[in-house]
């Protein structure tokens, strides 16, 4: 049963991930990036910060200001950073499914902030997946437009600091649970960036939405953010990071499908293929690898 109920996990937070990027390249005209990553994570934050405070107290727990300033940091790195450099990447992009299937390259690249952070191992194996991930990235850059190369570069950067943001919440679980991690930090995190925007000026509204923007705004807010990532470290908690990790092992095969079925198009052509095959033997490398330690570890 508590298989089952993991990879419900995996699945359910890969299909509303692959549907992030194509579903927000739909509000392009109607507003900024940044302003759309604000309210997509106020709104996941309204639902996920009650969530938070109800296990605080059932566990009885207190933070620090030690916890708060690390949820702080981890907030910012996902909301303003990782999510951010994101959202700006699918807005510039000429193919959404390319800017996601890059973005896919966190898992593994979450092997080496895991070796610096964790002093966790960085086998060949792991050095060997992340080269044919980064081959992956080389592939989709090179074969993007020169006013496209700028988005796959920005989500690069986007994954690099989503692996940064993954590992240092796997080191807090034994002490925080994942609801008031992902609760707190994006609840911080969302703060900090309305404050920046209203300090740098940059239009904060949503007054240009349409009726199908608004649809499409709260789908990004309670189901990719709120539900998304309460399922994604769900995943994590209760079978560990390489079961979690599956969510990017899928969402570069589903990216272009949903690519498709929601904006009617899956640019990228030769490209694309290529990057989605390179990173998902690099994700594949990283999957077995799991598989083989935990049989090992079993026999000990």
């Amino acid at each position: 049963m508590m298989k089952k109920q993991n990879l419900a996990y995996v699945l359910f937070t890969a299909v509303g991930f692959a549907a992030m990027e194509p579903a927000s390249k739909l509000l392009t005209d109607q507003i900024t990036p940044l302003a759309l990553t604000f309210f997509r994570f106020l709104i996941g934050s309204i639902m996920l910060l009650p969530m938070a405070v109800h296990a605080l107290r059932r566990r009885r727990l207190t933070l620090t200001l030690r916890d708060l300033a690390g949820l702080a940091v981890r907030g910012i790195l996902c909301v303003c950073v990782s999510m951010g450099l994101l959202q700006v990447a699918v807005f510039r992009a000429r193919s959404a499914a390319m800017v996601a299937v890059v973005f896919c390259t966190n898992s593994v690249m979450t092997v080496l902030f895991a070796a610096w952070l964790l002093n966790e191992r960085l086998t060949r194996r792991r050095v060997l997946a992340l080269a044919l991930c980064m081959a992956g990235v080389a592939a989709g850059g090179g074969g993007a437009a020169d006013e496209n190369v700028s988005a796959i570069l920005l989500a690069l950067a986007a994954a690099a600091a989503m692996s940064l943001f993954t590992v240092l919440g796997k080191r807090e679980l034994h002490r925080i649970p994942t609801s008031v991690q992902i609760g707190v930090s994006f609840s911080i995190g969302t703060a900090v960036l309305g404050v920046l925007l209203l300090l740098t000026g940059t239009p904060l509204t949503a007054r240009g939405l349409d009726a199908g923007g608004v649809g499409i705004l709260l789908f990004l807010g309670i189901v990719v953010t709120g539900l998304g990532y309460l399922s994604y470290f769900k995943a994590m908690e209760q079978a560990g990071a390489f079961m979690a990790s599956l969510v990017f092992f899928i969402k570069p095969v589903l990216a272009p499908l949903m690519s498709l079925l929601i904006l009617g198009q899956a640019k990228g052509g030769a490209a694309l293929v290529a990057s989605i095959l390179l990173v998902m033997a690099g994700s594949t490398m990283m999957l077995t690898e799991g598989r083989t330690y935990k049989r090992r570890e079993g026999a000990v």
